[in-house]
């Protein structure tokens, strides 16, 4: 068996498929994942029973570097666009004898930028306790690799190592979507897993899509990312152009509740390579910022806050310390990230959820994740209150229900907006003998 295992690894018998990777937004293919394959009309054409074969005998590191080397070098042959999804294996990556640095070399000598290779980890292996695992991809992450976990959900540590880690894309384990159109908590997990991917600025990615209704499903709870059989089988020659689905066309529901984007203000911005002096230049040419977002290629990394700054430079040694510091390297990493279109009264609950130390700082809007501009808490609550006060005065005081204001400016914004609704006047007979008896909560 081992001598099969090095003989596959010796002669190169392996073959790269690739599966793209759809933005249904845009109708456009964004990567494709690279999936690796043993010799046909063998047990070891599964790659699940190759890898497995070859860690028993210590060929794991081996074989996992012709891998990447026959990934890298078919997807520039085959001209493949967007970015290339190399799978890792979490032993591989964490073991001292692996050679370091070989992925990077790999990726320079095809000629591909490291922007356009995401490491991909999977949670299916146990992920250690220590920090050895994020001081692991924070090397690629410097190189300039993008990080995602695949399969969440599935394995040992779920969401808390979404949280520690922090990915750059998650995908969504196939668990999760296997007839998720027939599933409730499904469902109701999902949206969870959309709504997390907001916060923490990740790219989801539902992979394993095989039928319609799960695609449709996923859609309609906001999937944007998607990959599976419904959409494209992996193979050794990959589609290049966005498939014909026979799905009914998307109608997303349109809102006339104020988005958080009628907020937006602009402010001083700087990239995550500008200097601690560029940052504290700014604070004090301008007394009336007190928090810069910090930015890359217009993504939105983090926030650097004026008194945590100035702080740390009245101290004697503080501009000794600071002035040669990267923004990156002291900015607040976990900031409030929220998306455009979002109705203030969701933001309004992601914001009391948020520590209290962090709920008066303004928060970054992003469109599609690219950088529009902040929204200051003051201006937040202040309009969730006119919002509240608006509905409460035009409400019924006795039932609490919306009154004659605040529908006939529903029916107008219907009117303006050319779009279809019914009306219903209903009178109801002997209603107040009824209500003396039972109230208006029956």
């Amino acid at each position: 068996m081992k001598n099969t295992i090095e003989s596959i690894i010796d002669n190169k018998l392996i073959k790269t498929v690739f599966q793209p990777i759809f933005d249904i937004e845009n109708e456009i293919i964004v990567g494709y994942e690279a999936l690796t394959r043993g010799p046909k009309n063998t047990e070891f054409y599964s790659p699940e029973r190759l890898f497995c074969v070859a860690e028993q005998y210590d060929l794991l590191s081996e074989l996992e570097l012709l891998c990447r080397a026959k990934a890298i070098t078919r997807f520039v042959e085959l001209k493949l666009t967007g970015k290339l999804f190399l799978n890792i294996c979490l032993n591989v990556m964490l073991n001292k004898d692996h050679p370091y640095g070989e992925t990077i070399k790999l990726v320079e000598k095809s000629g591909l930028s490291p922007q356009q290779v995401v490491i991909e980890i999977s949670e299916k292996s146990p992920f250690p306790d220590s920090d050895i695992l994020l001081k692991a991809l924070n090397k690629y992450r410097k190189f300039g690799f993008d990080i995602a976990i695949d399969d969440v959900g599935a394995g040992y540590s779920g969401l808390k190592q979404w949280s520690y880690l922090r990915p750059d894309i998650v995908k969504i384990d196939r668990y999760f979507i296997d007839k998720c159109d027939q599933d409730v908590m499904k469902r109701k997990f999902l949206n969870i897993l959309f709504e997390l991917g907001r916060i923490s600025n990740a790219y989801i990615i539902a992979e394993g899509i095989e039928t319609k209704e799960e695609f449709e499903l996923l859609r309609e709870l906001g999937m944007v990312y998607s990959q599976g059989f419904f959409l494209a089988k992996p193979s050794e020659t990959p589609v290049k152009t966005y498939p014909k689905l026979d799905i009914a066309p998307y109608k997303e529901e349109e809102s006339n509740l104020e988005t958080i984007a009628s907020l937006v203000t602009s402010t001083k911005t700087v990239e995550d390579n500008q200097s601690a002096n560029d940052v504290y230049n700014i604070f004090t040419d301008n007394l009336n910022i007190h928090a810069i977002p910090v930015l890359h290629a217009n993504k939105p990394l983090g926030m650097i806050f004026r008194n945590q700054l100035m702080e740390s430079y009245s101290n004697i040694y503080g501009r000794a310390l600071f002035y040669k510091k990267l923004a990156r390297d002291f900015m607040f990493k976990s900031p409030m990230i929220i998306e455009h279109s979002m109705s203030l009264e969701q933001v309004s609950s992601l914001l009391t959820a948020r520590e209290n130390s962090e709920f008066t700082q303004p928060s970054i809007i992003v469109e599609n994740q690219q950088y529009l501009g902040v929204v200051s808490p003051r201006d937040l609550l202040r309009s969730i209150t006119d919002s509240k006060l608006e509905q409460a005065r035009y409400a019924n005081s006795l039932t609490g229900l919306p009154g004659n204001v605040v529908i006939e400016k529903e029916i107008d914004y219907m009117l303006n907006k050319q779009k279809p609704f019914n009306l219903a006047c209903l009178d109801l007979n002997h209603s107040k003998p009824f209500n003396d008896i039972y109230g208006y909560s029956t």
